[in-house]
């Protein structure tokens, strides 16, 4: 059965990017070559990858979700990466806000300025 958004817990990202939906996987670092060949966006944190991949579609992101990591990951990634993905984290732009992806010393000079 396929699950849906409502059964998946969302997270806000802070992270700028022009997709409606991140979805991080934690893949071992083993595999950071395999995960460069295919040019993944990732980011090495200790042992781990974290490797992103972005959808607007809630449709497809809806296609991916499962909640095994590893089912969730070959739904979106390759079977070998897939085998090693320890957790999954599924990000949602902010909705709306004047102030979204301000970042801290922005806010600091707004803050001290309107003083």
């Amino acid at each position: 059965m396929a699950m849906s958004l409502c059964d998946y817990k969302i997270h806000t990202d802070q992270v700028k990017h022009p997709y409606k939906y991140r979805v991080v996987f934690t893949i071992d670092c083993d595999y950071e070559e395999l995960v460069q060949a295919i040019d993944l966006d990732y980011v090495r944190r200790g042992s781990d990858l974290k490797v992103s991949c972005y959808t607007n579609s809630t449709p497809e992101l809806e296609s991916w979700l499962d909640p095994d990591f590893t089912t969730f990951a070959e739904n979106v990634l390759n079977p070998d990466l897939a085998e090693s993905c320890s957790y999954v984290m599924v990000y949602r732009k902010p909705r709306r806000g004047p102030n979204r992806y301000i970042s801290i010393k922005e806010r600091q000079t707004i803050t001290s300025g309107a003083n």
